[in-house]
């Protein structure tokens, strides 16, 4: 990188308050997520040239159902190992 080109990344932020109780009594992954779809909260993405976007829980709850179902339409099985090429950030979090 020219040294004369300095970029701050922000490489993670949290704002807001923590997710209610009930949304983390659950014991799976996938229903503390369904807790918090029902809520109107989500998660800020920062990409690497600084631009960020907002997945609502619900957002993140659809594409991780649709990326259940395309993996499974492949023959893939709970507890099976699969290894994942992701270039998007966003769909890094599905």
């Amino acid at each position: 990188m020219d040294s004369k080109k300095k970029h701050k990344l922000n490489m993670s932020i949290s704002h807001g308050d923590a997710l209610p109780t009930s949304v983390l009594a659950t014991q799976t992954l996938a229903g503390m997520l369904e807790r918090a779809a029902k809520g109107n909260r989500g998660i800020i993405i920062c990409h690497s040239d600084n631009r960020r976007d907002i997945l609502s829980y619900q957002d993140l709850l659809d594409a991780a159902s649709c990326m259940l179902t395309g993996l499974r339409q492949q023959g893939l099985k709970p507890q099976d190992k699969v290894i994942l090429q992701i270039q998007n950030p966003r769909h890094f979090f599905t």
